[in-house]
């Protein structure tokens, strides 16, 4: 939250929404939440885990309740900034200015577009241990934890937040076309070396 990183007490209007147009980002069905999705923020993700569920599984299964908490209080950090930025009286924040606010949120701020997708999209990373066969999933997982914020904040999410979710799949896109791209130039130098080997002149050189 922005008052842990400023060490400020938030006190919120109740019922107060972003402001600002908003939508929620759209999903594709397969993306849609399911009972077995749910996750409590605030518990511990032991809890969360089916009995008898294999090792391995226990272990993805908390990683990804890892990133669900790191999503949604990115994105509850920056619907609050974004309203203190337009001076949003309804909210306290006594420490943090209007012009603070929107420095956090500008293109090169902690909150901003790019930091804030950098960061998501390198931890999502980490997740996947680097295999592009599990982009998909990844994808499928970040666009959850956007529907779950959208929720705790009354149903849609602030521009920026939009924004930010647009930027985490376009990197996460260009990170698996430079995957595949490495591994295309790896195999035809592989192939290129196999057929050069086999050629006369590598033969009478061999022999």
């Amino acid at each position: 939250m922005i008052n842990s990183i400023y060490n400020i007490d938030v006190v919120k209007a109740p019922n107060s929404r972003p402001q600002g147009k908003e939508k929620q980002p759209v999903m594709s069905p397969h993306e849609a939440r399911t009972p077995e999705d749910k996750v409590s923020l605030g518990k511990n993700p032991a809890e969360e885990i089916a009995y008898g569920m294999p090792p391995n599984a226990a272990v993805k299964a908390s990683d990804y309740s890892t990133l669900r908490e790191m999503l949604v209080g990115i994105i509850e950090e920056q619907g609050i900034t974004t309203r203190i930025a337009a001076k949003d009286t309804s909210i306290d924040f006594r420490d943090l200015t209007p012009e603070k606010a929107r420095e956090l949120i500008s293109e090169d701020g902690y909150l901003g577009v790019e930091q804030t997708s950098e960061r998501i999209v390198q931890f999502a990373l980490s997740i996947a241990d680097g295999d592009p066969n599990r982009l998909e999933e990844i994808k499928a997982s970040i666009g959850k934890d956007f529907q779950m914020a959208a929720e705790a904040l009354g149903g849609a999410l602030p521009d920026i937040s939009m924004e930010t979710y647009n930027a985490i799949m376009d990197k996460l896109d260009a990170w698996a076309e430079s995957f595949d791209e490495a591994s295309a130039q790896t195999d035809n130098h592989a192939s290129g070396i196999a057929s050069n080997s086999s050629s006369p002149k590598a033969l009478q050189m061999i022999f």
